[in-house]
C-alpha cells in the first residue's frame, strides 16, 4: 500500500499506523458462561456505537469478568487508546476514557507519545471510505488487522498535531449549531404537517368553504338541487344499494338453482354493524361516523375472509406471470419492485387476494403501518401475507384521503395495537373495524385534499431547502478534515519539530523497547 495519498507541507511525513502505535484487536468469550460477563472490565461492540456520538467513551452495555478476559482475545487498552470498529459496521471511531476492552469487531491503536491521540482519532473519522477499501469479505466487510496496521497517515510537527484538533473542534462546534438548528427545523416542519392533517380531518380546514356551500345548497333547495348532499344520507342511501344489491344476486342464485326462496332468506343479510360513536365529539354539518365496513367496497366480503394477504409458498413462485405484492411495494410505493409471480392456475385460487387499481395496501408485519394506494398502471396480481387490502366504496370515501385519514389517526392505532415480540404483527383487523371515522362529504373530500396539497407544496419546498442545507454541512465537515489533513487548516510554524524527526525518534524508541525485551528473555 502506497503511503502518500496527496500532497502534504515539507515538515509533514506519511506514515502506516503500525508506526505511530501499538495496534490491538478483541475477542468475545462464550455467550453461553454468564459469568464471563459478571465483571466490571469494560467491553465493547460495534452496536454500542451505533448512537453514541461523544469523542471518549467508558463502557458499553456489558461489561468482562476477569474470567471472560482470559476466556478470550480480548485484550485491555490504556486509557486514550483509539478505537476503530472493524466491521459490521466500518468506521466507527472512539477514545478510551479508561481501560477498556472491545470484541472482535474492531482494531486498536494506542499511540506513541508525542502522536496526539485525538489527531489519529479526527484522521480514522475521515478514513472511513479508505478502510473499506482496504477491506474484504462477503457477509460483510471487514478490515484485517494487518490492513488497518498499513493505514497510510499524514503526520504533521506535534504542536500542530494539537492546532489542527483545537481548531477541528472550534469549527466543528459551530457546524453541529447549526446541524442542530437545521434538524429542529425539519421536526418542526413534521409537527406543522400533522397539525395540517389534523386540522384537515376535523373539518377546520375547510370550515370557510364549508359555510359557503352549506349556503348554496339552502338557496338551491327550492330548485330540487343539492349542493351538498349530506354523508349520513349518502351512507343510507349506499346500504340499501347494497342490500337491494345482494338481495337480487341471492333471487337469482335460488332461481338459477330452480329453487324458491326460504321464509326467511332476507334475515341472512348482515347490516354493516356502525362503529361505537359514545362520547365522541360533535361532528361538522354534513359529516358523518362511520366503520371500514360501512365505506368498504363488500361488506360481506370484510366480514367474511377479512382483507390479510395470501401466506403462499415460495414452491409454487415462477418466473413470470401474476405478480405477488410484498411489503416493500408499500414501504417504497413502488409496485414495480419484486420478482415473485404465480401462474395462472394459482392465481384463479388465490383470487380473493388479487388487487385492483384504487386499492389501499397496508403494511402489516413488521414495518407496521406504511400505506399505499394501487395505481393504474399495476401489474395484475395478489397480496401476500404481510400485507392487508381495503377496497373503498369510491362513493363514500377517495381512496386518496383515506390515505390521509390514515396517517392523522389510523397508523398510531395499528402500531400500538400489535402482537410479536421480534417481528411485529398486526393480530387482527379488527382494530380497524372498531375505529369511528368522521367522513365529509365526497365534494368536500376533494376541497380538503386541495387544501393539504397546498400546504404540502409549500412545506416541500421548505423540507428540500433544509435537506440541502444539511446535505451541505455534512459535505462541509468532510471538506473540513480533508484541509486539516492536507496542511491546509491552520498555517505551518517554521519552528516546529518536523514530523520526520517525531518519526526517527519514536521507531529508535521502538527498537530499544525490543531490544530490552529480547535481553529480558535471553
Amino acid at each position: 500500500m502506497s503511503r502518500e495519498l496527496f500532497g502534504i507541507p515539507n515538515n509533514w511525513s506519511w506514515t502506516f499506523l503500525s508506526d505511530i502505535g501499538s495496534i490491538a484487536a478483541g475477542g468475545t468469550p462464550s455467550t453461553k458462561d454468564e459469568t464471563n460477563f459478571s465483571g466490571d472490565i469494560s467491553w465493547l461492540t460495534p452496536a454500542d456505537l451505533s448512537d453514541y456520538a461523544q469523542k471518549y467513551i467508558s463502557h458499553g452495555r456489558r461489561n468482562l469478568s476477569e474470567l471472560g478476559l482470559k476466556n478470550s482475545s480480548a485484550v485491555l487498552l490504556p486509557k486514550g487508546s483509539v478505537l476503530f470498529s472493524s466491521r459490521a459496521p466500518i468506521g466507527y471511531v472512539v477514545i478510551a476514557e479508561n481501560l477498556i476492552s472491545t470484541n472482535q469487531g474492531f482494531k486498536n491503536i494506542t499511540v506513541y507519545k508525542p502522536i496526539f491521540n485525538e489527531y489519529v482519532y479526527y484522521y480514522l473519522k475521515s478514513s472511513k471510505s479508505l478502510a473499506e477499501k482496504n477491506a474484504s469479505g462477503t457477509t460483510f466487510l471487514e478490515i484485517s488487522a494487518r490492513n488497518f496496521s498499513n493505514l497510510p497517515i499524514p503526520i504533521p510537527p506535534p504542536s500542530e498535531q494539537h492546532r489542527i484538533v483545537a481548531k477541528l473542534e472550534e469549527l466543528f462546534t459551530k457546524l453541529d449549531a447549526g446541524i442542530e438548528a437545521l434538524k429542529k427545523a425539519q421536526a418542526q416542519l413534521k409537527r406543522y404537517r400533522q397539525s395540517v392533517l389534523k386540522a384537515a380531518v376535523e373539518g377546520r380546514l375547510t370550515a370557510e368553504w364549508r359555510e359557503q356551500h352549506l349556503r348554496a345548497s339552502l338557496n338551491s333547495a327550492q330548485t330540487g338541487k343539492d349542493e351538498l348532499e349530506p354523508a349520513e344520507k349518502l351512507l343510507e342511501r349506499i346500504l340499501k344499494d347494497r342490500r337491494e344489491k345482494w338481495e337480487t344476486e341471492q333471487l337469482a342464485k335460488y332461481k338459477s338453482k330452480g329453487k324458491k326462496p326460504t321464509k326467511n332468506w332476507r334475515d341472512k343479510y348482515k347490516e354493516p354493524i356502525p362503529p361505537d360513536t359514545t362520547n365522541l365529539p360533535e361532528l361538522p354539518e354534513e359529516w358523518a361516523y362511520m366503520g371500514l365496513v360501512q365505506y368498504s367496497q363488500d361488506s360481506q366480503h370484510s366480514i367474511k375472509r377479512g382483507p390479510f394477504g395470501s401466506a403462499i409458498k415460495k414452491e409454487f413462485f415462477t418466473s413470470e406471470g401474476y405478480k405477488v405484492y410484498e411489503q416493500k411495494n408499500v414501504i417504497y410505493n413502488d409496485f414495480k419492485l419484486g420478482n415473485y409471480f404465480i401462474d395462472q392456475k394459482k392465481f384463479n385460487e388465490l383470487k380473493n387476494f388479487m388487487v385492483n387499481k384504487g386499492d389501499i395496501l397496508i403494511s402489516c408485519s413488521g414495518t407496521i403501518g406504511e400505506i399505499a394506494i394501487v395505481p393504474e398502471d399495476f401489474q395484475a396480481g395478489i397480496i401476500n401475507q404481510a400485507l392487508l387490502k381495503i377496497s373503498l366504496n369510491e362513493n363514500l370515501i377517495i381512496p386518496k384521503y383515506f390515505v390521509y385519514l390514515f396517517r392523522s389517526k389510523l397508523q398510531e392505532v395499528l402500531i400500538t395495537k400489535t402482537r410479536g415480540s421480534a417481528m411485529k404483527n398486526i393480530a387482527s383487523v379488527q382494530a380497524l373495524k372498531e375505529i369511528p371515522f368522521a367522513i365529509p362529504t365526497v365534494k368536500e373530500q376533494r376541497q380538503i385534499l386541495n387544501e393539504i396539497e397546498k400546504y404540502y407544496t409549500i412545506t416541500g419546498k421548505v423540507e428540500e431547502m433544509l435537506n440541502f442545507e444539511l446535505n451541505c454541512s455534512y459535505s462541509l465537515r468532510q471538506s473540513i478534515l480533508k484541509h486539516a489533513f492536507e496542511g491546509k487548516l491552520v498555517p505551518q510554524d517554521p519552528n516546529d519539530l518536523p514530523a520526520s524527526v517525531l518519526l526517527e525518534r519514536i521507531k529508535s524508541e521502538k527498537s530499544k523497547s525490543k531490544k530490552s525485551k529480547q535481553m529480558e528473555i535471553l
